[in-house]
């Protein structure tokens, strides 16, 4: 129970959905868990910069493997960012190429995320 418990906090975490729960029934040795959850309201784009040693290919496919879902797009939420920064910062540390990460929202003057830009700051 306590690891499903801690799967739930991950995925909740993660900034994907607008809210998360889950609930279970134990049968015996066997335990079925439905997670229930409703997604973020709105997506935004996020364009990548200055990542000259990957193609765009290899660069989608390193943020697909932290957030798989991604499609270019990604809910303007707190956590998704981290993810996406961190799994771009495992690529490059991968490749032993120094560099560090900057995701920066784009937003409209009332302070509405319009996008992400996110980089390779070497």
């Amino acid at each position: 129970m306590e690891s499903i418990t801690q799967a739930a906090e991950r995925l909740g975490q993660s900034g994907l959905f607008k809210s998360l729960g889950f609930r279970y029934v134990t049968k015996g040795d066997v335990i079925s868990v439905t997670f229930e959850f409703e997604e973020a309201d709105s997506i935004v784009p996020v364009t990548f910069d200055n990542f000259v040693w990957f193609t765009d290919d290899e660069v989608r496919a390193a943020v697909r493997d932290a957030v798989p879902t991604f499609d270019g797009v990604v809910p303007p939420t707190d956590g998704v960012p981290d993810l996406i920064s961190g799994a771009l910062q495992a690529l490059l540390k991968g490749r032993g190429i120094p560099g560090r990460i900057q995701f920066s929202p784009q937003a409209d003057l009332k302070g509405n995320v319009l996008g992400y830009v996110c980089i390779d700051d070497c």
